[in-house]
């Protein structure tokens, strides 16, 4: 999958802001886009399968590109077991008040590159699927190029937004950000709701999507 580079959005944003340099545009993009994804699920995929150890709970560098970062886990299953994901805290806290004695793992999370079951498992060698959501890191440097077909726009208009509402810029200029940023949510909303009916085509594979 080919990645599209964040300057190719120069002509998006540049025309309707005078005098702004293109690094600061750029950085506006980057937030942006990661707002765009965190809110709206729209870019999902499996990580790659995770094969388990005895005695083992977790499990670092589950995400090998270090371009993109894990928002949400949809699913977890250890085999064909389904796995309940938690949010690290309130996983970590799970862990304190329940010990546990069973063989296999009943909840899990994920917190930067590291997955983390509850239990250890007993044995090895069983594969445990995750399905999540995804944003760019700061680091990314631009998005597949199927995200970009179908989100750039509405992402250049977040972008946009944040850079009419700096302040003492010749571009300033608070109605304009609102109207930018008024379309940034509305196509979020959108882009959520095609996300929660499985109407996307986000569903991929983190690995190998960016340079």
């Amino acid at each position: 999958m080919n990645t599209v580079l964040w300057a190719e959005a120069q002509s998006l944003i540049l025309p309707d802001l005078k005098d702004c340099p293109w690094e600061m545009a750029e950085s506006r993009l980057i937030l942006a886009a990661r707002e765009f994804f965190s809110r709206s699920q729209a870019w999902r995929g499996k990580l790659d399968a995770i094969t388990s150890i005895a005695g083992v709970a977790d499990y670092p560098e589950i995400v090998e590109q270090q371009h993109v970062e894990i928002v949400r886990v949809l699913s977890a299953y250890y085999g064909d077991t389904p796995i309940e994901p938690l949010v690290a805290t309130d996983f970590f806290e799970e862990q304190r008040e329940d010990p546990g004695t069973e063989a296999r793992p009943s909840f899990m999370t994920v917190e930067g590159d590291v997955l983390y079951l509850h239990r250890a498992p007993l044995e090895s060698g069983v594969v445990i699927h995750v399905e999540a959501t995804y944003k760019p890191a700061l680091s990314a440097t631009g998005l597949p190029q199927d995200l970009w077909g179908q989100y750039i726009e509405h992402i250049a208009e977040g972008a946009k937004a944040r850079l009419y509402a700096s302040q003492a810029k010749p571009y300033s200029d608070l109605n304009l950000a609102a109207a930018a940023r008024s379309v940034f949510n509305r196509e979020i909303s959108k882009a959520y709701m095609r996300a929660s009916k499985g109407m996307t085509r986000g569903r991929r594979r983190v690995q190998g999507y960016f340079y």
